[in-house]
């Protein structure tokens, strides 16, 4: 179970217990280059779902609005409708994705330098019986 679908539940479960309405916010993008919020916005009352907002955007600020009128009845709701199954790997993809943009826009950086190595190579006969090249095996400068 993602954390999503734990804050669902909780905030559906709460408001719906006791007859009252949730309104849940969580940050959005990179804290500091350790942690991606997705920043999600939750409001439901008596366990119903009233807004429910895109996990992890591109955009600065996310603002939704809501209007809830407390004075209209609203009976619970019977049960809580589970959310769909997120896909896991888009999820992680778009995860990764807005940490590397935030950062990007947060460090006001025009990118990124993605440093590979090739690793040592084996000594040892390479091609058509060449002596091989490189490595840091026994005898090796």
């Amino acid at each position: 179970m993602s954390k999503t679908d734990v804050r669902y539940q909780l905030v559906m479960e709460a408001s719906r217990t006791y007859h009252c309405t949730y309104l849940y916010a969580n940050l959005l993008g990179n804290e500091s280059g350790r942690i991606i919020f997705d920043g999600e916005i939750l409001v439901a009352r008596n366990g119903h779902l009233l807004l429910r907002n895109q996990l992890l955007s591109f955009k600065e600020v996310g603002l939704e609005w809501m209007d809830v009128d407390f004075l209209a009845e609203l009976a619970p709701a019977p049960e809580v409708v589970p959310l769909p199954a997120p896909d896991e790997y888009l999820e992680l993809n778009q995860a990764m994705s807005l940490g590397l943009f935030d950062y990007l826009r947060k460090a006001r950086s025009r990118g990124f330098v993605l440093s590979l190595s090739g690793g040592a190579m084996r000594r040892g006969r390479g091609r058509n019986g060449a002596p091989g090249r490189g490595g840091a095996g026994p005898g090796a400068v």
